[in-house]
């Protein structure tokens, strides 16, 4: 990463890799009885590269009256020279050895620290790693390595200047068994601060196939990472993993546990300490005339204790058991029946909630010489007694796009002023960052949950990208038994595998058997209609949906058009488009609410062409969304990238750009401009 003050850079040696060398050379003589010069590195690869990079790179960043921007201007020339090799017998020690000699020139500005200037500076990096006994069912290897500059677009708008990372990582492979046990630290620092990550993990596993249909397998795991960074910010975490597989030919049990604790410390964010655990147990029997069963407990366990700066200490505590059980009929290759048992409980300090599911599922499949008629229906009963405020707490989003969307995995009654975001940054030590509604993200009630838009995250984090995120809420209060009946069908035929019409019902009638229940039970009907042509990698979609409710019932439309294929041998098109009109008319219970639209449209394309034998290659993307709702944004990005292979001489040029906008009736006005260009040119010397 590029250091963002004036730093001259030393040309260090690599101490770490001397000292981990000289440990092995001196335990050489008492393993092994040979002459000295058997000890010597015999290499049987040799090789040596000269790369040249050269990037521009700016970020426009306004939100609200407030504006950070930077650009960097940057150019690095590169000789690596490596080496590989073993001592004395290639079964015995190996090695890899690479070092690295840069230049860089470097011109960085920005609102925040000012107008660098043009910077020289001077850089090594090197790599060196042993391999003992690399062919033996029990081995070690033995690393130390530095990155300067780690210069990378990803992610961090703060560019690192220098990673430094040591460690040891032992094997043991010997069926039944495998164990591996590591211990690795990690320093990144730049011109703003400086990370330190120390982190051991050991864990092993037995697996044995006991034969006659009968296997047996255990697997155990332990991590623990320290971390402090110069900004304030520090903690650790522990997390523990035990797992098993046991199944006797037509029977098998798998079982899982966890622990895992996060604690960190930060004198600009506050405190946070995050706790679970988690067990689970699946047994799977297969049974006479074609029956299936499965049987499944989950239990979980979430604490948060979350300590702001601004804020006093907040604890939240969630305690879920599931249980379920799925009895399975196949009738031929026709008929797939299912009923399903289910019962779950959620306690917490404010108050509990349990439900008791009975559920059944027909599908009916029918292949004519017309295409194949698919239909299916599924009805039930479900009993919800709840007791007071139940919170959910660290409710998982993983890979999320942003700007994108998800729906929250709770259909009871949410509090949406109790709904808090955190982002779980990518970058090391991966702390957690509380967003803030209405700057990052926005709530919108869609039936009978919520819908968390995110679109911007805090300036060092780059968009569009998918990020990882956790979210804390409480149910809304409330005494009550409600009864639930579910009922639904869907339809569809395949004419000619080319052309596909569908449609489908669903009913949901609730019931308040005693109590007061807070808010309108999701009473609704839902009826979805839709046709789908496909035809090689093309696919095009019309759908139109139907949500009648009392609270806040709409009208969607919905076409998608996506192709994926070969125009020809050295020619790939990928493309997408999608449009969403969903129309919220005025509600019968909120008589105050306006009616409204959300819109959004959404394309995408990249194409890649083969030029010369291959050896050319052409890229070419773009992307662009609109959304408009209680918020109006734009968002479009471009890509572009050439590599070329000339004999011994490679190439790459590569462009992108992206921007995004939104404004809002609460949330400040933003927009955001990112531009990054680059050309790397190498050549192998031998």
């Amino acid at each position: 990463m590029i250091s963002r003050a004036h730093v001259t850079q030393s040309w260090p040696l690599p101490a770490h890799g001397i000292r981990f060398l000289l440990v092995v050379m001196f335990f050489m003589p008492a393993v092994v009885s040979a002459d000295w010069k058997d000890f010597l590195p015999t290499p049987y690869e040799n090789g040596a590269e000269i790369r040249a990079f050269a990037s521009y790179e700016q970020d426009d960043n306004k939100i609200g009256s407030n504006r950070f921007n930077w650009d960097d201007t940057f150019l690095r020339e590169k000789l690596t020279i490596y080496s590989k090799g073993y001592s004395y017998d290639p079964r015995f020690i190996q090695y890899y050895l690479s070092l690295g000699g840069a230049l860089r020139q470097e011109n960085y500005s920005s609102t925040f620290l000012g107008d660098t200037g043009w910077r020289n500076d001077t850089g090594l990096e090197y790599n060196f790693r042993l391999y003992v006994l690399p062919e033996h069912v029990y081995n070690l290897e033995l690393f130390t390595l530095r990155l300067e500059p780690l210069f990378k677009e990803h992610s961090a708008t703060q560019r690192n200047n220098v990673e430094t990372s040591r460690g040891a990582l032992f094997r043991y492979r010997k069926k039944p068994y495998l164990l591996n046990a590591k211990y690795i630290e990690t320093s990144i620092s730049s011109g703003v601060s400086t990370s330190n990550t120390k982190t051991f993990s050991t864990g092993g596993s037995y697996f044995k196939d006991l034969g006659n249909g009968k296997v047996f397998s255990l697997t155990g795991n332990y991590t623990h990472p320290n971390f402090t960074n110069s900004l304030g910010l520090e903690g650790h975490s522990d997390e523990y993993v035990l797992a098993n597989g046991i199944r006797n030919r037509w029977l098998s049990l798998n079982s899982s546990m966890s622990k895992g604790n996060f604690d960190q410390d930060s004198s600009i964010s506050g405190s946070l300490k995050s706790d679970q655990f988690s067990w689970l147990e699946l047994l799977t029997a297969e049974l006479p005339l074609n029956f299936t069963s499965n049987a499944q407990y989950r239990y979980l366990k979430n604490t948060n204790t979350f300590d702001g700066i601004n804020t006093s200490e907040n604890t939240q505590s969630a305690i879920r058991k599931e249980a379920q059980i799925i009895l399975s009929h196949q009738l031929y290759e026709s008929l797939n029946s299912s009923y399903t048992f289910r019962h779950d409980s959620t306690t917490s300090a404010g108050g509990s909630s349990k439900s008791l599911s009975n559920f059944g599922n027909l599908d009916y499949i029918r292949r004519t010489r017309w295409g194949v008629l698919l239909a299916g229906m599924n009805f039930g009963r479900s009993d919800t007694e709840s007791s007071g405020q139940t919170s959910v707490v660290n409710e998982s989003h993983t890979s999320t796009p942003v700007p994108g969307s998800f729906l929250l995995n709770e259909s009871q009654q949410i509090d949406p002023l109790s709904i808090e975001v955190f982002l779980r940054s990518p970058l090391p030590p991966n702390e957690l960052i509380l967003l803030q509604e209405n700057v990052h993200y926005t709530v919108a009630s869609e039936a009978a949950t919520f819908r968390i838009s995110i679109f911007s995250l805090p300036p060092q984090f780059v968009i569009p990208d998918s990020y990882d995120f956790l979210v804390t809420y409480s149910l809304t209060a409330g005494e009550f038994k409600l009864q639930t009946d579910t009922f639904g069908y869907r339809v569809s035929f395949d004419l000619f595998d080319t052309l596909m019409p569908y449609h489908s019902y669903g009913r949901s009638t609730p019931e308040v058997l005693s109590g007061e229940f807070p808010g309108i039970p999701f009473d609704s009907t839902t009826r979805t209609t839709g046709l789908v042509f496909h035809r090689g990698g093309f696919r095009l979609l019309g759908e139109h949906q139907k949500l009648d409710w009392e609270v806040s019932p709409y009208r969607a439309y919905r076409v998608e058009a996506r192709y994926t294929g070969s125009l020809s041998d050295t020619l790939r098109l990928n493309a997408a488009a999608e449009y969403l009109n969903r129309y919220y008319p005025k509600g019968s219970y909120l008589e105050a609410a306006k009616a409204y639209t959300e819109e959004r449209t959404t394309a995408s394309s990249s194409i890649q062409k083969e030029l010369f034998r291959r050896s050319l290659l052409f890229s070419f993307g773009g992307s662009y969304s609109h959304f408009l709702g209680f918020n109006v944004g734009n968002a479009y990005s471009v890509n572009s990238t050439l590599s070329w292979r000339i004999a011994k001489l490679d190439f790459t040029l590569g462009a992108t750009a992206y921007h995004s906008d939104s404004e809002g009736p609460v949330s400040p006005t933003q927009r955001r401009t990112h531009q990054y260009y680059f050309l790397n040119v190498g050549r192998k010397i031998f």
